[in-house]
C-alpha cells in the first residue's frame, strides 16, 4: 500500500507505480443479477473484465473478489459482500478496488461518500472498468462529479420504481399473466411470452385427482403409486395439487403489495387479502374439470392458516415441484 503523506498526490503516485511494475494490491468488487437474460449484467461477466485487465498489468496482484450476486440494490447498505470488501480495506489494506462502474459500488449520496473517506484515509481507489479511469476523490471536481452522478442514479432508480409500478398497474388492467404465475402442470414460452399446458405433468396432475376423488385412495398411498412410476411427489405437494385454482383455469395475480417502511431500503411484500386478488380466469389453461376439482375440495380436511416466510411473506406460489410458492 500506498503510505505517502501527502493525499493530495497519492493517486499520481499510485499510477506511477503501475506504470513502473511496481507491486500493488487490489480487489475486484462486482454486483449483479444472476438471472441476467442477456448475461452482460452478471457478477461473472464483471469479475471476467476485472480479470481481463488484471492481465493486462501482472505487478496488479488479486487479493480479493467480493460479489454480491443476488437482485441486491446499490442503496442497501447491508450488502454482505460490500460490507466483507470494507472490512479488507480497513483491517488488511489494498490499493485499487476494481469494479465495472461506480453505480456497482453505491447508489447512495451518502453511502458513497462513507466509502471515500475511508478510501482516502487508506490511500486508495477505485478503478472503473467501464472508462478506464483511476478515480482522484481529493480534488473538488470529482466531489461535484460522484454527487451529480448519485443524485443521476437515485433519479434512475426513482424511475425504475415508477416504470415497475406502472407496468404492473397495467398487468392488472389487461389481467395478463406471467413466468412468475405457472406451477407443475405449465410451462413458460419465452418467446410468445405464454402459458402453456405441460401436456405429461398434466396427466400427472389427472391420475392426482382420479385417485383421490373417483377411487377414493389417500394421499400418502397416492405418493407410494407415484414412486412406483418413478414420480417424486412430497405429501403437501400433492396436497397442494388437489386445492391448485390454476388447474381450472383460475390464475390470481395482484396477490402481494410491496411497501418500503422508514428506516428499511429493502421492500417489504405484504400479503393482500382476497378480496383483492385480480382473476383472470383462462379457461384454454384448464386441465382438470371444474365438478372433479370442487368433489377434491370437498374431500379435502379445512386448510391450516399459511405460515409466511420472514423473507418473502408472499412467495407461497406453487413451484414446478408442486411445492408451496405463491407470487404476485
Amino acid at each position: 500500500m500506498n503510505n505517502s503523506s501527502d493525499s493530495s498526490s497519492y493517486i499520481e503516485v499510485l499510477k506511477k507505480r503501475i506504470e513502473n511494475g511496481d507491486e500493488v494490491k487490489a480487489v475486484i468488487y462486482a454486483r449483479g443479477r444472476s438471472d441476467d437474460e442477456t448475461g452482460e449484467n452478471t457478477c461473472k461477466k464483471q469479475i471476467d473484465r476485472a480479470k481481463d485487465y488484471l492481465r493486462r498489468h501482472p505487478n496488479i496482484i488479486l487479493t480479493g473478489i467480493y460479489a454480491d450476486d443476488i437482485q441486491t440494490s446499490g442503496v442497501d447498505p447491508n450488502r454482505p459482500e460490500y460490507n466483507m470488501m470494507l472490512k479488507h480495506l480497513t483491517s488488511k489494506g489494498f490499493d485499487i478496488v476494481i469494479t465495472q462502474s461506480l453505480a456497482k459500488l453505491n447508489r447512495d449520496y451518502l453511502q458513497s461518500a462513507a466509502l471515500k473517506m475511508i478510501l482516502v484515509d487508506k490511500s486508495a481507489t477505485v478503478y472503473t472498468l467501464e472508462d478506464g479511469e483511476l478515480h482522484d476523490f481529493n480534488t473538488v471536481d470529482t466531489d461535484l462529479y460522484k454527487a451529480i452522478n448519485c443524485a443521476i442514479d437515485a433519479l434512475h432508480v426513482k424511475q425504475l420504481r415508477k416504470y415497475a409500478k406502472h407496468t404492473h398497474q397495467l398487468r392488472i388492467q389487461r389481467k395478463e399473466l406471467s413466468a412468475k404465475d405457472i406451477s407443475y402442470g405449465y410451462r413458460w414460452n419465452k418467446y410468445a411470452r405464454l402459458i402453456r399446458i405441460n401436456k405429461d405433468e398434466s396427466l400427472i396432475i389427472q391420475s392426482i385427482f382420479d385417485m383421490f376423488v373417483q377411487k377414493h385412495i389417500k394421499i400418502p398411498e397416492i405418493q407410494a403409486k407415484l414412486q412406483e412410476k418413478g414420480i417424486s411427489k412430497s405429501v403437501t405437494a400433492i396436497r397442494n395439487i388437489l386445492r391448485d385454482e390454476r388447474y381450472i383455469g383460475h390464475f390470481y395475480i395482484n396477490k402481494c403489495l410491496r411497501v418500503i417502511k422508514p428506516g428499511n431500503l429493502r421492500p417489504k411484500q405484504v400479503r393482500l387479502p382476497k378480496d383483492q386478488w385480480v382473476l383472470c380466469e383462462r379457461p384454454d389453461l384448464q386441465i382438470v374439470p371444474t365438478e372433479l376439482f370442487q368433489a377434491a375440495q370437498e374431500m379435502l380436511p379445512p386448510r391450516k392458516p399459511a405460515r409466511l416466510s420472514a423473507s418473502n411473506p408472499c412467495d407461497q406460489q406453487q413451484d414446478k415441484t408442486g411445492e408451496t410458492n405463491e407470487n404476485i
